[in-house]
């Protein structure tokens, strides 16, 4: 096995660097999709200054699990995270009523599941 013609740890090794690159790219563009759906929202609405610090706040974390799982997390950060349910679900007011959702981490979401594996596979060709 020494002698092999292909070496299968090192094309494992190099597979693995590209799906990490393409993943961090799909978290990247999953990003742009949720800050510019903050800053649509932040339009319709006064008090634009608060919104572009939360937007501010927006970060992407890696966590690894294992070797092989490596996740990406998209999140508001400092104190900041504490509005990002308020904002997505709404929240109730001190004189019985609802205030409106601004659904902006949502979008990412329905980026990634509408074509967040047809991103990563575009990806993989491209690197061939």
């Amino acid at each position: 096995m020494a002698d092999s013609l292909f070496d299968f740890s090192q094309w494992g090794k190099e597979m693995q660097g590209e799906i990490d690159g393409a993943i961090k790219d799909l978290a990247d563009e999953t990003m742009k999709v949720v800050t510019e759906a903050a800053k649509e929202q932040s339009k319709t609405v006064e008090g634009g200054k608060s919104w572009d610090d939360y937007i501010a706040s927006f970060a992407v974390d890696k966590k690894t699990d294992s070797r092989a799982v490596v996740t990406r997390i998209i999140h508001a950060g400092g104190d900041k995270y504490r509005l990002t349910h308020l904002l997505e679900k709404g929240h109730a007011t001190r004189n019985g009523g609802r205030t409106r959702k601004f659904p902006h981490f949502m979008k990412g979401q329905e980026f990634l599941d509408s074509s967040g594996e047809q991103y990563v596979a575009k990806k993989l060709e491209v690197g061939k």
